[in-house]
């Protein structure tokens, strides 16, 4: 009986690596996703959740509906702006980054990303230069916490597997990001939830308004109804956006609408959120298998 465990350990030992790199933070994986030489394109996988996709030939184009929704918010909030500065929790692909460059975007950019190995893969597989860009390997609430410096735009785009990291979800991290923000400043947030449940995103709607008086969700209308989990994008700042709609040209043409407040209204009525604050943030149990077993 013995052997039977210590069998099952060589099997195991020997079965190859599925990541492309293994970090002190998540297993990386980049998958090509085009089958074409002269025109590739990537995906990358940190643990079980994609973070991000980029194509070689065209950095303008954002192939995933959350990327294209933080790009297309952050610059129609920024219409009219001579330049401004963004600060993104999270780097993943880098994709918004290198489309800011590419469309020469006047943006003065800050990314906390904690892993040092995902700015590599970035940098070797998604065909990401920083350039002008400034990149901290840092925790990104500590960084805002140690710098006084202010921004016109902050992208939450942080995830531990599936979930946002607790600390980057509460009511004090919020009113953080808020102190942080320059007149007329937004904060954008990249939101997974349960399309059947919405628990996540009513507790993150709730705990946004209980900081900023304007508070959208956008979605994209084209999402699978045979997928559950959907992503949204949080829009909080002071006053609402300019349109209920944006689109994207690309090799994957994308479309955002702002979602009624009426509607979200209803969500937050039937569920009685929770705000999260530092002491109590649940969101693993909120987005965890609730079926039987």
């Amino acid at each position: 009986m013995l052997l039977v465990p210590l069998g099952l350990t060589l099997t195991a030992l020997t079965l190859p690596n599925p990541c492309t790199v293994e970090s002190n933070y998540f297993c990386i994986r980049v998958i090509d996703t085009s089958g074409d030489p002269a025109a590739p394109s990537r995906v990358m996988v940190l643990d079980h959740l994609a973070h991000g996709a980029a194509e070689r030939n065209d950095p303008r184009a954002m192939m995933t509906p959350h990327a294209m929704m933080l790009d297309g918010l952050a610059r129609l909030r920024m219409e009219g702006r001579a330049a401004w500065h963004a600060y993104f929790i999270g780097g993943g692909s880098y994709s918004v980054p290198r489309g800011w460059q590419a469309l020469g975007i006047p943006a003065l950019v800050t990314v906390a990303e904690v892993d040092p190995a995902v700015t590599a893969v970035a940098r070797q597989s998604f065909w990401y230069e920083p350039g002008d860009d400034r990149i901290v390997h840092a925790d990104a609430r500590q960084l805002l916490l140690r710098e006084a410096a202010t921004y016109d735009v902050v992208i939450g785009d942080a995830f531990s597997d599936i979930a946002v990291p607790q600390h980057l979800i509460t009511q004090e991290f919020f009113q953080l990001v808020q102190s942080r923000l320059n007149p007329g400043g937004v904060y954008l947030m990249n939101v997974i939830d349960h399309n059947d449940r919405l628990e996540v995103l009513a507790a993150m709607v709730a705990t946004a308004r209980s900081v900023w008086p304007s508070v959208e969700v956008w979605a994209n209308p084209g999402h699978d109804p045979s997928e559950n989990r959907r992503v949204f994008v949080i829009v909080a700042g002071d006053a609402p956006s300019p349109r209920t709609q944006i689109s994207h040209e690309g090799p994957m043409p994308l479309t955002a609408i702002r979602i009624a407040a009426s509607s979200i209204d209803m969500v937050l009525e039937d569920r009685q959120p929770l705000v999260f604050t530092d002491d109590f943030a649940p969101i693993d149990r909120l987005l965890g298998d609730q079926g039987e077993g």
